[in-house]
């Protein structure tokens, strides 16, 4: 009986809401990702009072990946954190291992929030900015 029930709740409501999100108007495919609602997404949660409430999970992703970091023995003069969000990864890496951090994001205002004072924005090819650390 709760088959059947579930059943016609899914048959009605396949047509309520579409599966893919929305067509697209010119092509007729089905979107799956829109990148100008994540981007909005992330500009506006960037602009909240309290962002580091919500950043506890990309933290502890961003310790675990330091930790990894630390046990290569090799030092690399220069390393690249693509999609840095508010540099995470920057909390937990030392000198030791890396000469100098490039932090790559595709939102400025998620790049305002950064964590580190000390650093050096810096406008790239097609006016994409990034952040500069020097460590040591």
């Amino acid at each position: 009986m709760v088959l059947k029930v579930l059943n016609t709740f899914t048959r009605y409501y396949k047509y309520a809401i579409p599966a893919f999100g929305y067509r697209n108007q010119f092509t007729g495919q089905n979107v799956v990702f829109d990148k100008s609602v994540k981007e909005k997404q992330r500009a506006r949660s960037a602009l909240t009072d309290d962002p580091h409430m919500y950043d506890y999970i990309r933290e502890e992703v961003a310790d675990r990946l330091a930790d990894r970091l630390n046990d290569i023995s090799r030092k690399f003069d220069v390393a690249l954190d693509i999609g840095c969000g508010r540099g995470h990864l920057s909390q937990f890496i030392t000198s030791d291992n890396i000469g100098v951090l490039y932090q790559l994001d595709s939102s400025s205002e998620v790049l305002v929030c950064l964590f580190f004072v000390s650093c050096e924005f810096v406008f790239g090819h097609n006016q994409l900015m990034y952040a500069m650390f020097l460590f040591g």
